[in-house]
């Protein structure tokens, strides 16, 4: 009944502890929101997840006027039962890396390949897809190497010039975590460009055109999937 955010947000927990003996008094401001502190963002994201746990585990119904019942089922519930995280391969054809971090990443050093008397088929596949985003250090990513789901952490893409990061529990706190701590053990994968920045915090509409933009010169902009929750193809 979850969405991949939730198996993410409960394999946070470990690192929260953590996050809020040595920097929950440290202070966040989003753009155009008040300042909070990493605190709240803690007890924010941990709610949220025991709202969903105890509706589905204990029955427990919440007013569907609750801003944050509202904001937790955006965030973790599935109203489909599709996969929000998954791959399916028939044939792989990898290059140098491994091989789930998007559709067509892993290209490096494949060359003149040739298949005969091979037929593929039966491949079906309901993911959820997302779309990916990369800078020239790779795909930017969360710290469970998870995406950064800029559509529905944005009030609206149509019209990037105008677009406002509204973010959600689980997301604000990994950009918190991208600003009061500097242990890369801690992070893990994390990787948030200056772009990413200056677009959260700052609301700097050009800098959202510079995350959507690619490395790649033959495709500039991003205008379609590639990818799910967790940056597999």
């Amino acid at each position: 009944p979850v969405l991949g955010r939730y198996t993410h947000a409960r394999a946070f927990i470990p690192r929260l502890k953590q996050l809020m003996d040595h920097y929950g008094d440290e202070e966040v401001t989003f753009y155009e929101r008040d300042t909070t502190t990493v605190e709240s963002l803690i007890d924010r994201l941990i709610n949220q997840m025991d709202m969903i746990y105890f509706h589905f585990n204990n029955g427990i119904e919440y007013d569907d006027e609750d801003e944050e019942w509202i904001a937790a089922k955006k965030l973790f519930l599935n109203p489909t039962g599709w996969m929000d995280g998954g791959s399916s391969y028939g044939l792989i054809l990898g290059g140098t890396g491994a091989q789930v971090v998007g559709i067509g990443s892993r290209t490096l050093k494949t060359s003149d390949i040739s298949i005969t008397n091979v037929e593929i088929y039966g491949i079906g596949n309901q993911a959820i897809e997302k779309l990916k985003f990369s800078t020239d250090d790779g795909s930017t990513r969360l710290v469970m190497f998870d995406a950064i789901d800029w559509v529905a952490v944005s009030d609206q893409i149509e019209d990037r010039t105008t677009s406002k990061y509204i973010g959600d529990a689980y997301t604000d706190l990994t950009f918190a975590v991208g600003e009061v701590v500097e242990s890369w053990y801690f992070m893990n994968s994390l990787l948030i460009s200056d772009a990413e920045r200056q677009y959260v915090f700052h609301g700097d509409n050009d800098a959202l055109e510079v995350i959507w933009q690619t490395p790649d010169e033959a495709y500039p902009y991003h205008d379609g999937c590639g990818t799910d929750i967790q940056l597999h193809s």
